[in-house]
């Protein structure tokens, strides 16, 4: 797996921007338990400079802002140009003056040895082509003594916010095929894989956390699968192809599918990911 599978990961997300700029305030609402246990992980705190890599289209990067206060600093990375102009947009919309951005690979940070006290990385490290690269890395440019800190989906029956339109797309459209180390989201699912590569990074005193939650808004069913449509460039291709009658069949199926997460106008799906953190070594 080489560099053309990153530049199509790196494609794919920046196709994704204007959608993930679009839903912003969901998306924060979403995750909102997926970055405090983030940043509790990594031991954020004000005055600290730190990194967020595979930052996307803001967060945890302005969460980040707000929680190292003006003494501090975050700069947000990604290897998708778009996501950055639309973290730095509403940097500048929020008037948040403690973010810096950079377009680069999590594979090559373009930063000196130890430049920062904290490195995160939420939902990013399953399409890192060689995440031992990328975890050594953001190890290096975290000062000794310094934490590093991921958070990573479990698997896709943990996950049915995710995983269930995938699988009810499948009965309409056959699901291209994957090799067994396809740079998807399940990819760290299993427990200890991901915590046993930041061991062999370098890093220390290294954990691992179930994080239990809920993904919830309060939106229905349509205003959920439209959402749910644009944010993947996947499902936005498939179901783009579709005509008209498989479409509304598609929704339908979608729709009972899921029926149990919607309850009042209200969306709610039960969800796991794993916390994953470590130490820079002390010299």
């Amino acid at each position: 797996m080489g560099s053309e599978e990153e530049d199509r990961i790196a494609n794919a997300w920046g196709s994704s921007a204007p959608y993930w700029e679009k839903y912003r305030d969901r998306l924060r609402q979403m995750y909102a338990p997926l970055t405090d246990a983030l940043l509790e992980a990594a031991s954020i705190a004000p005055g600290q400079r730190v990194l967020d890599v595979a930052g996307g289209a803001g967060e945890p990067s302005l969460a980040i802002a707000d929680r190292v206060g003006s003494d501090g600093c975050v700069v947000t990375t990604d290897v998708a140009g778009a996501m950055v102009a639309a973290t730095g947009r509403e940097a500048q919309r929020a008037g948040i003056a403690n973010l810096r951005c950079a377009v680069c690979s999590a594979l090559a940070l373009p930063f000196r040895d130890g430049s920062f006290d904290r490195s995160v990385c939420r939902l990013g490290a399953m399409f890192f082509r060689d995440i031992l690269s990328a975890a050594g890395e953001m190890s290096r440019v975290t000062r000794p003594g310094g934490r590093v800190a991921y958070v990573v989906w479990s698997g896709p029956d943990r996950t049915p916010f995710i995983s269930v339109a995938t699988e009810v797309l499948a009965r309409f459209v056959a699901p291209d095929p994957e090799p067994p180390d396809a740079l998807n989201a399940w990819r760290f699912a299993e427990r200890g894989v991901l915590a046993g590569h930041l061991r062999d990074a370098g890093l220390v005193d290294v954990s691992e956390t179930p994080l239990a939650f809920d993904i919830a808004l309060p939106i229905d069913f349509d205003a959920f699968w439209k959402m749910r449509i644009e944010l993947s460039d996947t499902l936005r291709e498939k179901v783009g192809r579709l005509d008209e009658a498989v479409a509304a069949s598609l929704d339908d199926a979608v729709r009972e599918a899921t029926r149990s997460f919607f309850r009042s106008g209200t969306m709610r799906f039960p969800s796991e990911a794993l916390v994953v953190a470590g130490s820079t070594a002390s010299h």
